[in-house]
């Protein structure tokens, strides 16, 4: 078709989706990806990789910018490929499906909750409209507990790498509690 297929990975990427890279969860090869925030390790990066013959076009000064190249974000980006290993990518999936059933028990439970979807740690709970995700995401925070949203009413759930089966335990009691108060 000649064009060029590029992926966002810059939440998806670097393990969140339970794969390396979100893409390999697809079944299409992308000729680019970019990548940030999960690569940095809390560290500002920005990543673009592409494929070989497509580099090549690239001319020298065209990949530059005013602050790329910074020595101690590029070794914290290397460090975390080094660690992201196929132990971690195991646990990714075997949490997230943890938290998933447990989100689908929830969902039998309370009719406001349309749709429970995601991969690995990245998972959203879409509401109802009679529900305001924003309220769910200020009670939860008034536990204790950090969530996001997407979108109008979608509570995301972006928990890190190290969550353990007791920390996803205490997550579900908090906002089954906060859900029985809607």
């Amino acid at each position: 078709y000649n064009f060029l297929i590029v992926f966002d990975e810059v939440q998806t990427g670097v393990g969140r989706t339970g794969k390396y890279f979100g893409y390999m969860n697809l079944d299409i090869e992308p000729d680019m990806i970019t990548l940030a925030k999960a690569i940095g390790g809390g560290l500002p990066v920005g990543v673009t990789v592409l494929r070989r013959e497509y580099f090549d076009v690239c001319e020298p000064g065209m990949h530059a910018s005013t602050m790329g190249g910074n020595q101690l974000a590029s070794a914290v980006s290397l460090k975390v490929l080094e660690l992201l290993s196929d132990d971690v990518l195991k646990h990714v999936n075997k949490i997230g499906e943890l938290i998933m059933r447990e989100l689908e028990t929830l969902k039998s439970r309370y009719n406001f909750i349309r749709e429970v979807r995601g991969r690995g740690l990245m998972i959203g709970v879409d509401l109802d409209d009679k529900v305001e995700v924003i309220s769910v995401i200020k009670k939860l925070m008034e536990r204790g507990v950090l969530t996001l949203r997407s979108g109008e009413n979608v509570l995301r759930l972006l928990p890190p790498f190290v969550i353990t089966e007791k920390d996803v335990d205490i997550f579900i009691s908090n906002l089954e509690r906060v859900f029985r108060d809607v």
